[in-house]
């Protein structure tokens, strides 16, 4: 992989200039070293211990008897995998138990450090790796904004959320600089994972040097710039804001924080420790700078990564903004509501029941173009931005007859005599868990039949085989949730004697 000369001048003046750990040669050889690849387990479905049981297969070891799983040393749910693990198709994976994510990259989520029932923002959020650790700190308390400009990036952001079964994530596509004018001092905590000219991937992505030659350090410092005042708009008094890069660059890392706090005295830097991180470079003599963290690939042999917590302190000055997170409920959204609560009576356990039910008590449900969703609590009003998910997404409505017309303007089940249709939302099932449906199909991960249905064909079942929490027995046209052991991936149709494939398309596996 050819090195960029400039790149190489840049470091070689680091080394020259600062005590670094190591020295430049063990530097430069660690680029050519092969990459580590890494897991998280999401806390929202499983715990970190018994997903390295489920997959003792391909996480790497610290002995041969595999008795010590070989863990992320800066992250507390991260594992190292095999490089030539193909974990994107394990059922594991489409059951939403873990992430596939680079290890260096857990790092700025970790150091945020969200709480239950705060309100948080991930200001350049995609794929969506950060936000769903977020999420799973989060453990369905609070409300959490995750932000990413890009329209093909927020796609996949929205794909990541739902499969991990984020319920009170909310998803925008949107400038920072527009978000800031619309949510001053909203938030708790802000993470920050910063564009950048990605030097740190350098030994991972083949295509990262050319991109660092062809936009350049000069042209990302601008725009980190511009996100970092963005994000100062956005957070309370008090708040903690996380900035991050995957970055060796000083102007990117320590000089930008530097530059920050100047423009920003309120603002105090936070130490940053843990196994596997080195302190960041003093740069211009700042001790404090040394309280950021960077993960070196020959220190820690991983990619790349820089990474500051700050605190904005209570008494910074602060309009007051009187956020509007109410909002009437129309008729036709009652309706909906309504209807989709006598829908689910069918689909759902008495728990399941209960449990949705006390949701609804709490979250509002929100009918846009016949989608039925629900807000978390302290959503604020949104109205003007482009969102692409604003809650928990539980499905959408359509008329026997019609095309499925998703744009169409609310109908409601009052506006026709036909037959109205509620289509779920795959989103739901992986919300959920295997105790909260009426019908499921539990299965092993080696069984031919959950393969069959990841591949979306249509399967054949013995009814003894589907576990029953409801009063009667699953019949033609029932919901069957098939199942990873307890946890869903998704639902088919009952059909005399068939389950007719429900998983979405684009999620199959590929022979």
């Amino acid at each position: 992989m050819p090195i960029p000369e400039a790149f190489i001048e840049e470091m070689k003046l680091l080394w020259q200039n600062y005590d670094l750990p190591g020295s430049f040669a063990s530097f430069f050889d660690s680029l050519d070293q092969p990459q580590v690849r890494g897991i998280r387990a999401n806390g929202l479905k499983i715990d970190p211990q018994k997903l390295s049981e489920h997959l003792a297969d391909i996480i790497l070891a610290y002995d041969q008897a595999k008795q010590s799983p070989r863990m992320v040393p800066w992250n507390d749910d991260g594992f190292y995998i095999q490089t030539d693990a193909a974990a994107g198709r394990l059922p594991a994976y489409h059951a939403g138990l873990f992430y596939i994510q680079e290890p260096s990259a857990m790092l700025p989520a970790k150091v945020l450090a969200a709480k239950p029932g705060e309100k948080i923002l991930d200001l350049c959020a995609a794929p969506g790796g950060k936000t769903a650790r977020i999420a799973a700190d989060l453990a369905g308390q609070g409300l959490l904004w995750a932000n990413e400009i890009s329209a093909d990036r927020a796609r996949a952001l929205l794909r990541n959320i739902e499969l991990m079964g984020c319920k009170n994530c909310i998803i925008s596509q949107e400038t920072p600089e527009r978000l800031a004018d619309m949510l001053s001092g909203f938030f708790d905590r802000i993470l920050v994972d910063a564009p950048c000219s990605g030097s740190g991937m350098f030994r991972r992505d083949n295509q990262a040097a050319a991109s660092w030659e062809k936009f350049g350090v000069e042209h990302c410092t601008l725009l980190q710039q511009d996100i970092l005042t963005a994000a100062d708009k956005m957070l309370r008094p008090g708040g903690w804001l996380v900035y991050s890069t995957c970055s060796f660059s000083v102007a990117e890392d320590e000089a930008m924080i530097s530059k920050f706090m100047l423009d920003h005295p309120e603002y105090i830097l936070v130490e940053i420790q843990g196994p596997g991180l080195s302190p960041g470079i003093k740069y211009d003599g700042d001790e404090q700078l040394a309280g950021t963290a960077r993960i070196w690939p020959h220190v820690a042999d991983d990619d790349g990564h820089f990474c500051a917590l700050l605190q904005k302190c209570d008494q910074a000055e602060f309009e007051l903004t009187d956020y509007d997170t109410g909002r009437s409920i129309n008729s036709e959204t009652r309706a909906a509501t309504e209807h989709w609560l006598k829908w689910s009576e069918k689909i759902l356990s008495q728990k399941g029941q209960e449990e949705m039910k006390l949701l609804m008590e709490e979250w509002q449900p929100r009918l846009h173009n016949n989608h039925l969703q629900l807000l978390p609590p302290e959503t604020p009003a949104f109205a003007g931005l482009k969102m692409v998910k604003t809650g928990f997404y539980l499905g959408h409505f359509k008329i026997s007859g019609r095309p499925d017309d998703r744009t169409r303007k609310n109908t409601g089940p009052n506006k026709s005599k036909n037959k109205l249709i509620f289509e779920p939302a795959h989103a739901w099932f992986t919300s959920m868990h295997a105790d909260d449906f009426a019908y499921t199909l539990k299965l092993a991960a080696n069984d031919e039949i959950l393969l069959r249905y990841l591949r979306g064909e249509t399967i054949a079942v013995d009814t003894e085989d589907i576990s029953v929490q409801a009063q009667k027995q699953p019949q033609s046209g029932d919901h069957i949730v098939i199942c990873l052991e307890d946890y869903p991936l998704g639902y088919a149709k009952m059909q005399q004697g068939t389950l007719k494939n429900m998983y979405p398309a684009a999620w199959r596996l590929r022979t």
